[in-house]
């Protein structure tokens, strides 16, 4: 006795057919270049991140040395040397 064709368990217990395994080859593909190619460019923006914080922080730190320097410059004119003793003793 054949089984029916109209009925879907007897269609699903047959063989994977070329269109179904072409079509989960294909799925897996996209899945797998869609994982890899996020965790590139999580990575890339990770590390391009970093450099610009870097950066930064390098541009912050050349200011602030900057303003201190301008600072010791001001308090050296407005303070004469022997209270510049009396503050650091």
């Amino acid at each position: 006795m054949r089984p029916d064709p109209r009925d879907p368990r007897a269609v699903a217990a047959g063989p994977p057919s070329l269109r179904r395994r072409i079509s989960r080859y294909v799925l897996l593909l996209s899945l797998t270049w869609i994982v890899v190619a996020t965790l590139v460019l999580a990575l890339w923006l990770r590390h391009e991140v970093d450099e610009l914080l870097d950066d930064g922080l390098v541009a912050t730190s050349e200011a602030l040395a900057l303003v201190w320097q301008i600072h010791a410059r001001e308090s050296r004119r407005r303070c004469p040397r022997r209270c510049m003793r009396a503050f650091s003793r």
